[in-house]
């Protein structure tokens, strides 16, 4: 008898595609309190500016600093936009290590009266 490994297959495929589309949905939750918590454990206070950044990038985040020179204390500002949500993380920097974060989420698809 021959092994039928397409059914596993496809098993295994459809798996996949229902992973990547949850994970599409955006790099933090839409809740602020829990995604404050995600920030929080994402980027911990005390965290180098170079780790927070790359954490930040690694999730699908813009990054802007908010600084024309090399000031040793400054604000880094990570933007992610999917579908009709922004989030913004803002980096509290002080002597290169993250000191205080903030997180804001907004929906693009509200109307204002």
């Amino acid at each position: 008898m021959k092994p039928r490994h397409g059914v596993l297959g496809l098993l295994l495929g459809g798996l996949c595609l229902l992973t990547a589309a949850c994970s599409m949905e955006g790099p933090l939750s839409a809740d602020p309190a829990v995604a404050t918590r995600q920030v929080n454990q994402l980027v911990p206070r005390g965290s180098s500016e170079t780790r927070a950044t790359k954490a930040l990038g690694d999730r699908g985040f813009a990054l802007s600093r908010l600084s024309s020179d090399r000031a040793a204390n400054h604000l880094v500002i990570a933007t992610c936009t999917r579908g009709d949500r922004m989030w913004q993380v803002g980096l509290i920097v002080i002597d290169a290590r993250v000191a205080a974060t903030t997180v804001a989420i907004t929906d693009l698809g509200a109307k204002s009266h």
